[in-house]
């Protein structure tokens, strides 16, 4: 049986964004670039908790680097809480993490824009995500 692919699916956070890296991993390199002394098992539940956190309070027209902001806000909740961090600056810490993020992922963006640049004259191109309900935002303040 001859099956010619026709189509290719992409996932967006995690991969059109980060070339495969999933988002705690990126994370946890903002955690380790700017020194910030936790280990890994304690961002992981810090990621964790900001996952739960977050739905319904990223709404719709969050930008991506909202976005970032919002879960390091709710990471930092999580490790300020369980006195896991102290005496930092949460707001610079906040912005610092959050731009370190959203730039890796607009170094990344040109090279996934050329990828699927060449991919669209010979496939049809789909995105899925289990994004936050904001994904068309994101995507178009990276265009």
């Amino acid at each position: 049986m001859n099956q010619t692919i026709k189509a290719i699916v992409f996932d967006f956070g995690g991969t059109l964004d980060t070339n495969g890296v999933h988002w705690a991993e990126k994370f946890w390199e903002a955690y380790t670039h700017f020194q910030i002394s936790i280990l890994k098992e304690e961002f992981r539940n810090a990621f964790v908790y900001s996952e739960r956190k977050i739905p319904g309070i990223i709404q719709e027209d969050f930008s991506l680097l909202k976005t970032y902001q919002t879960q390091i806000t709710y990471q930092l909740e999580y490790l300020i809480d369980n006195k896991l961090l102290l005496n930092i600056d949460e707001r610079k810490t906040v912005t610092e993490l959050s731009n370190y993020c959203y730039q890796s992922v607009l170094k990344n963006i040109p090279i996934t824009k050329n990828i699927l640049h060449e991919l669209k004259n010979n496939f049809a191109l789909g995105l899925v995500s289990n994004y936050y309900g904001n994904v068309k935002t994101v995507i178009t303040g990276l265009s």
